[in-house]
């Protein structure tokens, strides 16, 4: 895979189809790899493809503005891409998708608190994972540590692309919204115990913002100072501020790609919010973000005969 990807990035550049690539390399240590933008051929030979390449890559496009860029895509990076086309940070002419099936990620996390010492290195095959510390070597099922989000993805194959590498995967066709349907059962004292619960942990590192392709603002509103919308520190009515209206923003905009959720040290349920969102758009407006790029995001557009009973 990765020889495939370095070839065909090669030729993108030799032919001049592109002027930057934005791709995985290899990380400082064994279970991180690193997203990066290279601007030459010659920077290809770190390029990495397996699954610790959970970030989205659609994030660093809007930055890339006017350059054409190549980019290596799993689904839901994909369907940020597309996103990003519809809301014109990305024109479909000046990027070159190559499209990658992807299997799922690896929650690295989980595996490091199960195996109990520093991992030293990492080997994947079809469906095992070979963990190997100082003092000991371990084998795991690697469905067993998947991220929740690839567990549950209908759309592992990309979407969009100009060239596809590897054999189309079929996503997930059981209910992918168990848990927000879960918390909808909830009273609302018991929803608000659940989120202070998880929200308390929060360290306002903005982690889950800055590895959101849908968030791209120039200046976000809790950076803002005119106006200034919450203080700064842990009192737990700006953390659920910030919270609270960051899921807003994302309403009809999330792919549930979980890079938000991946990125938080805190490891705070970040997706529940958004995903109760997600499930009522696509129940109020039989709408699904990342699908179309000819079809505007649900809330960027108005039918007669879009969901109205809450106006009075």
């Amino acid at each position: 895979m990765e020889s495939k990807i370095k070839e065909k990035f090669k030729q993108l550049f030799d032919e001049k189809k592109i002027e930057a690539a934005v791709i995985f390399q290899t990380g400082t240590i064994p279970t991180k790899n690193a997203p990066n933008v290279i601007f030459s051929k010659d920077d290809l030979e770190t390029l990495t493809w397996n699954p610790l390449n959970w970030n989205n890559l659609a994030n660093y496009l809007p930055n890339l503005l006017g350059k054409k860029i190549g980019i290596v895509a799993k689904g839901c990076d994909s369907r940020s891409i597309i996103l990003l086309m519809q809301e014109e940070k990305v024109k479909r002419d000046q990027v070159y998708i190559i499209g990658i099936p992807c299997s799922g990620m690896i929650n690295i996390k989980k595996l490091e608190k199960d195996f109990g010492e520093e991992i030293t290195g990492l080997e994947f095959n079809a469906d095992k994972i070979k963990v190997k510390g100082s003092s000991s070597e371990k084998e795991y099922n690697k469905d067993d540590y998947l991220f929740d989000s690839c567990k549950t993805c209908k759309y592992p194959t990309p979407v969009i692309y100009d060239e596809l590498i590897g054999s189309e995967i079929k996503g997930y066709r059981g209910e992918n919204y168990t848990e927000a349907i879960e918390f909808e059962k909830k009273s609302v004292e018991e929803r608000r115990k659940l989120m202070v619960e998880e929200l308390s942990k929060c360290i306002r590192c903005y982690a889950c913002r800055n590895s959101c392709p849908s968030c791209y603002c120039q200046e976000c509103f809790v950076d803002s100072n005119q106006p200034k919308w919450l203080e700064k520190g842990q009192n737990i009515d700006d953390i659920f501020f910030y919270h609270i209206v960051r899921a807003y923003h994302m309403v009809g905009r999330c792919v549930d790609c979980g890079s938000c959720q991946a990125a938080c040290p805190m490891d705070i349920n970040i997706l529940l919010l958004t995903k109760k969102l997600n499930k009522d758009v696509r129940e109020l407006y039989k709408y699904e973000c990342g699908l179309d790029e000819n079809k505007p995001p649900a809330l960027s557009t108005f039918e007669i005969n879009d969901y109205n009973k809450f106006i009075k």
